[in-house]
Parts: C-alpha cells; structure tokens; sequence
C-alpha cells in the first residue's frame, strides 16, 4: 500500500488502520508537493475491506492510494526497538548489538536479512550482528525478505551520547537542587471531553492512571495544557477581561502536583495554545483582547497569574511555567488558526507573563513552547522571536528572561 500527500505544514504522523485492526503509525515528511510514503503491506479480506486514516498529528493532503498485489504472506520484521548507550569508550564509540531474529513469516521463512542507517550505507546482512556506533543519533533501518520474494522493514533509533558530560541537556530543577534530563509525555487533555478543562473537571483517579502509566515507561516529566483555549478557565467579566479563576483551579492543579511528585514526575504547566483564536466555544473577542490590549493582559496577570503562581511555585513537583504552546499557529507570520494575530502580540504578552512571574517568584523557571526552529533561532536566515532583547522591547519588562526553547526542547504531538 502507498499514500500519495503532500504536507507543506512540516512534518506529521497518522494513523492507518485496516478492518478495524490496530493504528499503524504513518509518518509524513514534510513536501510542499505530492509526494508518496510507503504504507507497509496488509492482509485483505474477500469482498469489503474498510481503510481507516485517522487524524493523530495530521494537517496533511491526501492525493491518493494505491495497492499492489503480492503473493504469499508477508515476512514480518522485527527489531529490538530505540536504543539509548552511554558511550564509555576512548575512541567515541559504542559497539551496539542489532537483533532482528524475532522476524519470520507466517507461510514460508526468512532468507535476508538487510541493516542499513538512513543514507543507504549497509551495517551488516546477519540477523544478528554488532555493529560499532560513534557519537551520535541513528535512524536504523531492518529489511527482511522470505521465500517468495516478499519484504518488510522496520525503523528504529541508536543513540550514543557522552550521558556523563552532556550536562546541558539537563534541566536544573527545585532551585538548581536536581538535575534532570527530561523524559515524559504532552498532556493537552486527560480525556477526549476535557480540552481545556482539565482545571475544571478534575477526575482524580485518571490523573492516577495516566500518572502510574508514565512512572512504570521510566517518565519524569509532564508537560500539561491549563487555561489552552479560555472556554473554561480563567473567568471572564461582563467587560470582556479576566476577572478571576474559578474556585477550584488552583486545589486541583495542586492536587496533580502532589500525585506528580510523589512519582518522581516533574511537570511543565503550560498556560496557553494557540487554540485561544480557534473558534472552540470561547470567546474569540475576550482571548483576541487578551493578547493584544495590555489593559486586558494585565488583568489576566494580576487576577489569574499571579494568584496561581504565588500559591503554587513551591511547589518541588513544579518543572517550568511556560507561556504558550505553539503560538505562531495564531499568526499573520505562520499561523493555521481561524483568527490570527501578530508575532510582536505574542512576544508583548510573553515578556509580560514572565515578568510578572519571575517578579512573584524569583527562583521560577519560565519557558515558552515554540512550534517550529523557524521562529525560534537566528541561524540560517531564521529570526529567534524569542530572544531576550527582542522580548524586551515589545513588552517593555527587564525581568522577563525565558529559559531558551532550544535548551528545553519538548516538542511532542498532541
């Protein structure tokens, strides 16, 4: 089976789902033309067979789908999955053992076995074998072919890393106490009717469940959407500007910190999405005025913010307040959103809330989760939007500094 797309809106996964089965994990690089993804091979019924894909990461365009008939039984590869070493070596390097002799094939046997990295070069054609990585991350691939001439692959990463020196990639948490590298998952709502409600509709014993799945996959980390779009949280008045929040906002993200903490769970509370100008039940004037009329940002500040901040910044389970998920998708500059606003509101309205935060706390950690390298670097003929001075001087608050979102990368699909 091959997909044809295109996805000039950068890279996305979706899921494929044939009869019913299980998602399989499409992933699309991002091609501002039609392009094709191999779609891996599947076992048709007689008569009606329904092909389901369903949106996971999406915003992509569907051309077309093809099918080309094979005979026999499909081999089925099998890896041992993403590997993470701690290089001990002089030399830089790491010899890692390959394992694909879980693969077979259900109507025959395998009779090769391919290893290659992602430039085409050939590790090894065993189905097992050592091979020795330098410094670095690989995309790994394993093709297997059976009897009939038949093949299947499998991807996978080996990643190499100097663990012990690398303590950049560590966040410094609990006033520079503990250093962590960061590991977790995105939670942008606890269930498919809590979007953005998640601080209104506490649900203890899913917090439990999603939690305990984290603490046993070996997370330490959270990153977790609050007010996201402003149809629940915070409280507007009849002027159209932030009045308060509600009554049990702040017990029950202290609740989630203490279930977090005692897991060993650090979390990133993340205020706002770009999804505050997606027409989701809210109204589009007061979160449209929020942004751009400082009368308005002020208010949400010195009513919502820093009450929230003051009873909850000692908290130890408490990673970073980070302003934004994705803002510039609610930009003239980048954006997909229904309404749009400009980059210099959204600079304005960050340098404000991490001001007002370090002001309240000054040992807290503010970041800023940006969609895309494009406007978060100054290297090749990109603009870092977020730079300290350049904050600054669209909000006019020295005591804003953002912990760079180079430094604390949590990119992961919603």
């Amino acid at each position: 089976m091959t997909i044809g797309y295109a996805t000039p809106y950068g890279y996305k996964e979706n899921y494929l789902s044939i009869n019913g089965g299980p998602n399989q994990t499409i992933q699309f690089e991002e091609n501002n033309s039609f392009t094709t993804v191999a779609a891996g091979k599947h076992r048709l019924e007689a008569g009606l067979n329904t092909i389901e894909i369903t949106h996971f990461w999406g915003w992509f365009e569907l051309d077309y789908i093809e099918f080309n008939q094979v005979v026999g039984l499909v081999p089925n590869a099998i890896s041992q999955g993403n590997i993470l070493l701690n290089d001990d070596l002089a030399d830089g390097a790491e010899t890692v053992t390959l394992d694909g002799s879980g693969s077979g094939d259900p109507d025959g046997q395998v009779v090769s076995y391919l290893w290659q990295l992602k430039d085409g070069t050939v590790i090894g054609t065993e189905a097992t074998l050592n091979y020795a990585f330098p410094l670095g991350t690989y995309l790994t691939n394993l093709t297997v072919t059976d009897d009939d001439g038949n093949s299947d692959q499998t991807e996978f990463v080996v990643i190499i890393a100097d663990l012990e020196h690398h303590k950049n990639h560590r966040l410094p948490i609990r006033n520079g106490e503990e250093s962590l590298f960061m590991s977790g998952m995105n939670i942008a709502w606890t269930t498919g009717s809590n979007f953005a409600k998640d601080l209104t509709n506490f649900n203890q014993s899913t917090w439990i469940t999603i939690l305990d799945d984290i603490e046993r996959a070996g997370g330490n980390s959270i990153r977790w959407w609050l007010h996201t779009n402003g149809s629940a949280s915070p409280l507007f008045g009849s002027d159209g500007k932030v009045s308060g929040l509600n009554s049990n906002e702040i017990s029950n993200a202290r609740k989630v910190l203490d279930l977090a903490y005692d897991r060993g769970i650090v979390v990133s509370l993340c205020l706002w999405s770009f999804d505050m100008l997606q027409d989701q039940g809210q109204n589009l004037g007061y979160t449209r005025a929020l942004l751009e009329d400082s009368i308005a940002t002020l208010a949400y500040i010195d009513k919502a913010l820093v009450p929230m901040v003051e009873a909850l910044h000692h908290h130890p389970a408490i990673m970073t307040w980070e302003i934004f998920n994705e803002p510039e998708g609610m930009t003239t500059d980048f954006g997909w959103s229904d309404e749009r606003t400009t980059m210099y509101y959204v600079q304005r309205f960050v340098n404000l809330c991490a001001g007002a935060i370090h002001r309240t706390a000054p040992d807290a950690m503010v970041s800023n989760g940006s969609w895309s390298f494009l406007a978060s670097t100054d290297s090749v003929g990109y603009m870092d939007f977020y730079r300290d001075d350049r904050l600054i001087a669209a909000g006019g608050d020295p005591m804003e500094p953002l912990i760079s979102c180079k430094y604390i990368i949590m990119i992961i699909s919603e």
